[in-house]
């Protein structure tokens, strides 16, 4: 099975004519429809016959096949995916310092300090506005509501090696 990520949302209906309103999450935000076909969750297609106006990082879309307001009142809340595969080929200019949230999930994290111990892996990345976040699950546990947050920036990694699954967290930012 391919691997999907997440790149836009269907936030809206907007109009009478079935047009809905597209909130991005890509860095570019006018590059959520340059990936080739959208996907729900379900494998459906979506299609994206015209992008009107921006807002933000908010597009009024058309869509193929949507055709009045109840249609597009039903994808409302619908996430739109790509094959990461199909990123990854297009994405020529990525430098090593920029990775997919979904590559950085599950990764083991280790303590930069003498001891060099495991000290729990990836959840998940957040982003309440000042930066992304690493939500660390501190190994032993199975609670969710202990997890750490680690900010994603250069003076807290030290290093990230997707080949061994592994980020390397500066001592400093992790309390025990």
């Amino acid at each position: 099975m391919k691997e999907k990520v997440l790149v836009a949302k269907i936030v809206a209906a907007h109009g009478i004519k079935g047009q809905v309103k597209i909130k991005s999450y890509c860095d570019n935000y006018v590059d959520f429809n340059s990936y080739g076909d959208l996907l729900l969750k379900s494998d459906e297609v979506v299609k994206v016959k015209k992008i009107g106006g921006w807002k933000k990082d908010v597009a009024v879309c058309t869509l193929d096949g949507v055709d009045d307001r109840n249609m597009a009142e039903e994808l409302r809340g619908k996430e739109l995916f790509v094959f990461t595969d199909k990123m990854r080929s297009d994405d020529e200019e990525s430098s090593e310092d920029e990775f997919y949230i979904e590559d950085l999930k599950d990764c083991e994290v280790f303590v930069d300090d003498y001891s060099n111990d495991r000290f729990g892996m990836i959840h998940d990345v957040q982003d309440f506005g000042a930066g992304d976040l690493l939500e660390i699950l501190p190994e032993g546990e199975k609670n969710l509501k202990k997890t750490l947050l680690v900010p994603f920036s250069n003076d807290a990694i030290v290093e990230v090696d997707l080949d061994n699954n592994r980020v390397l967290v500066d001592g400093q930012f992790i309390v025990r």
